[in-house]
């Protein structure tokens, strides 16, 4: 009856895909002939940086350069047509806005925006017509490729994991990894199929771990080949640095993925000695990452404080992770007790054993210092909630205390202060200013210290609904 129920009741409109038109190419537009020819002439060049020329080598200039001629001489059907149009219309959409971040463009900036725009709509109805169930061919992976890019960019998490399924498994189909072992001569078209092979298993091992997924696409046993001479010798130290937490997310998924050893207490040893193992090859992606901030032209034509704020999330979400999997492995079941509410909880006991007012005082301020950021997290909002009910359980032990009477602890925030030699002044407090906006620390980053042990509250989110407004 529940499911009967279920759906009995409106539901949103499904999203549904726009049946095929009879014309695959009807109102894409691509790039004329001479932007075709100054696209081709910079990615052989040295005009732009070798971080952002990665970003492009998945289609050789010989490849681009024969899709745009398709597209212009309109040589081929509709289909085939179509996955150039997403190749060369995604790579002058890149590229526009490439040479805008670097060169001057005065006057012709707003034009060249337009171009970028329709390039991109055109790419856009493009992916919403693809075949992605198409016979398997190097032409196939590249246009999925640049799909995911695209998709990437505009935040299309759902259709970049879809374009990155059909690429990987274009990828296997074409055996290309094999293929890529036998052809160790640097030349184009060998460059083209490396970037395409390695560019699958970044996208692949990046949105597994984001997805939590038990299982990658793609398998780890080769990666050694991709990492290693030659053809990756002209690669930019910013994928290098991507493709070597690579092997290091792969070797995660397979050994160390919380459905696989959850409250497993006999794969503890195991899990010790991988976690131990990858810890010490990230030390090396970390000094890669930290060369990675030194002044450069290498960074022209990417935003370098994005690019780096991106590649450091992943390194430390992984390094995270990986931190994770022993106590993971535990039997233990994550509790209350579990931090960020571990500090706030031993001081309300402590505040219930001495009666102390000084250290109910701080309960108190710290729970008025989470309701100022309740309208910027609800796992914030959820744990001054929480903490507002603890300050309710301990209020009437306080209220009761005789006067005079002593406290036979003491308060434990002047007992860590000793050793710590920290102290909390609460005169410092402005509970009426702007906390995130406070210069003079003080109390704030006393107290605020409490709870940088954990970036995240998103743990409260699954254990305790009944703290939300809307339960």
């Amino acid at each position: 009856m529940s499911l009967v129920d279920c759906l009995s009741k409106a539901t949103q409109p499904a999203v549904v895909r726009p049946s095929r038109v009879a014309d695959a190419m009807d109102g894409i537009v691509y790039p004329p002939i001479e932007l075709l020819y100054w696209i081709i002439r910079e990615l052989k060049g040295n005009g732009m940086g070798p971080h952002v020329l990665d970003y492009f080598k998945h289609v050789s200039p010989s490849s681009l350069k024969r899709m745009g001629l398709a597209l212009i001489n309109r040589d081929g059907d509709s289909e085939v047509l179509l996955l150039c149009s997403i190749c060369v219309n995604s790579a002058a959409f890149k590229f526009i806005n490439t040479i805008l971040s670097v060169d001057d463009a005065e006057g012709l900036e707003a034009n060249l925006r337009d171009c970028a725009g329709r390039y991109l709509e055109s790419v856009k109805l493009a992916m919403m017509r693809i075949q992605l169930l198409g016979s398997p061919s190097l032409l196939f992976l590249q246009s999925l490729l640049c799909c995911a890019f695209i998709a990437q960019g505009t935040g299309d998490s759902t259709s970049c994991w879809t374009f990155i399924t059909t690429a990987c498994r274009t990828c296997d189909d074409l055996d290309l990894e094999s293929k890529l072992n036998n052809r160790h001569a640097e030349t184009e078209e060998n460059f083209e199929l490396y970037y395409c092979v390695l560019w699958c298993h970044i996208l692949d091992k990046n949105y597994t771990m984001m997805l939590g997924r038990s299982r990658s696409l793609l398998g780890h046993d080769t990666l050694g080949a991709l990492i290693s001479p030659p053809l990756n010798r002209c690669m930019s130290s910013l994928l290098s640095t991507y493709l070597h937490l690579v092997p290091v997310q792969a070797l995660f998924i397979a050994e160390l993925h919380p459905g696989k050893i959850l409250n497993n207490i006999s794969m503890l040893s195991r899990v010790e000695s991988v976690a131990e193992d990858l810890q010490n090859r990230l030390q090396h992606i970390h000094s890669c990452i930290t060369q990675l901030h030194s002044h450069s032209n290498s960074w022209d034509g990417l935003f370098k404080q994005s690019e780096l704020s991106a590649i450091e999330f992943s390194y430390h979400s992984l390094r995270t992770s990986i931190l994770r999997s022993r106590q993971i492995c535990s039997p233990r079941k994550p509790t209350i007790l579990y931090h960020p509410l571990t500090p706030f909880f031993v001081l309300f006991c402590h505040v219930v054993a001495t009666s102390d007012d000084e250290d109910y005082r701080t309960l108190k301020m710290v729970e008025a210092e989470l309701e100022g950021l309740n309208q910027l997290s609800p796992p914030i909002a959820k744990l001054q909630r929480l903490f507002h009910t603890f300050i309710g359980l301990c209020e009437g032990v306080v209220a009761s205390q005789p006067i005079g009477q002593e406290h036979y602890g003491g308060t434990l925030l002047k007992e860590i202060g000793s050793r710590d030699s920290t102290t909390i002044n609460q005169g410092q407090v402005d509970h009426g200013g702007d906390l995130l906006m406070d210069k003079e620390g003080g109390a704030f980053d006393s107290l605020w210290g409490l709870f940088d042990v954990q970036p995240t509250l998103d743990w409260l989110e699954a254990d305790f609904p009944f703290f939300s407004h809307n339960e």
